[in-house]
């Protein structure tokens, strides 16, 4: 449908770290509603990452900061790494 830019360089800071975010393709229409199609898609992008970061902040403070440091511990100790 319209033109896709060349992709973005990985950083050679965090080369891990993803250098660009993959929307779905969307539907046939014009430009004006493409474009707002693609806004939507960000804003709930937006809207998943703060729930998981709101949900990272209550485990981390709240009472169960213990449990859930050793779990954080266990899940790194045990992962593969790149």
């Amino acid at each position: 449908m319209f033109e896709q830019n060349p992709p973005i360089p990985r950083s050679t800071v965090a080369p891990e770290m993803p250098a660009a975010l993959n929307l779905p393709e969307g539907e046939e229409m014009d430009r004006e509603s493409y474009f707002a199609e693609r806004v939507e898609y960000l804003h709930i992008f937006h809207k998943a990452i703060e729930a998981y970061f709101k949900k990272f902040v209550e485990d981390v403070t709240g009472d169960t900061r213990a449990a859930v440091q050793e779990d954080i511990k266990k899940w790194a100790e045990d992962r593969e790494s790149f």
